[in-house]
């Protein structure tokens, strides 16, 4: 069988600022995470738990 996959856990300051990129400084989701060296698979998690709106999340 294959292995269990490990995911990156970011400390929560980390994504406060990741949150911030995109709330304060009017970053895409993908442009934060791009920023951020991070994969943009965040933007959905992101989006719902800090109502983040849809005209945020963008594409590159």
């Amino acid at each position: 069988m294959g292995q269990k996959r490990s995911y990156k856990q970011y400390p929560k300051e980390f994504k406060q600022e990741a949150v911030a990129l995109v709330v304060d400084q009017g970053y895409s989701v993908p442009e934060a995470a791009k920023s951020l060296g991070i994969a943009t698979a965040w933007s959905s998690t992101v989006t719902e738990v800090h109502n983040i709106p849809a005209s945020n999340i963008g594409v590159y």
